[in-house]
């Protein structure tokens, strides 16, 4: 049945851009009904994701300026 994937992947000064982002878009392309939430950067996360997820909440991670994102079916 359907499900959530959450994940918090790395990014920014953690670890720049690179492969993690590539494999978090073919996983989210094979979530089938499940919902996939990413909190990260806003500008990373639509770059690799798409601009039309279900949720956009900014929710800040310390000093970094991050949104936590939904994508899939539903909220």
């Amino acid at each position: 049945g359907p499900g959530l994937v959450l994940t918090n992947p790395p990014y920014g000064e953690r670890l720049p851009r690179n492969d993690a982002w590539q494999a978090l878009n073919r996983l989210r392309a094979r979530a089938g009904d499940w919902r996939f939430g990413v909190l990260g950067p806003r500008s990373e996360v639509v770059r690799c994701l798409g601009d039309r997820p279900n949720l956009d909440k900014p929710l800040p991670n310390g000093p970094l300026d991050t949104h936590f994102f939904v994508y899939g079916p539903g909220r």
